[in-house]
């Protein structure tokens, strides 16, 4: 091997290996700021969607709390809850994507309520089933 008659700088210190372990820090790094975001992301949107079907609970109880049905049966509404599951069972079973299931609960018990909309942001055609017996609300 030839010299060229330049040797090493001996001003400049040697390369350190760091550099794959930086790289290795800049991934983790963001893979990890990903991570978080997804997770805030899908946080969001599964509170946005609570919060959401939450209102559309206390407008349903809102408007079958006087019901001599549901006063008879169910007694003080205490809460009125959608149930992901059964709607997605009964919408299928009816062929109707706008009927909803809702679990309510009184003083006097709880039972399954059932109803679509009638209109725009409007529930109605409720039916109360409790203990296996059905019974429609008046309107």
């Amino acid at each position: 091997m030839q010299s060229d008659g330049f040797g090493p700088n001996p001003n400049v210190p040697p390369p350190t290996s760091t550099g794959s372990s930086s790289a290795l820090k800049w991934v983790l790094g963001i893979l990890a700021g990903l991570g978080l975001l997804t997770v805030l992301c899908c946080g969001g949107c599964f509170l946005v969607a609570k919060f959401g079907l939450d209102a559309v609970g206390t407008q349903v109880a809102e408007q079958v709390k006087d019901d001599p049905v549901i006063v008879e049966h169910i007694g003080n509404v205490e809460s009125v809850d959608m149930e992901f599951i059964k709607t997605s069972q009964y919408q299928q079973e009816t062929g109707d994507s706008d009927v909803m299931v809702f679990t309510i609960r009184g003083d006097k018990g709880s039972g399954t309520l059932k109803g679509g909309k009638t209109g725009p942001n409007q529930m109605g055609g409720f039916v109360l089933e409790k203990d296996g017996q059905e019974y429609p609300l008046s309107e």
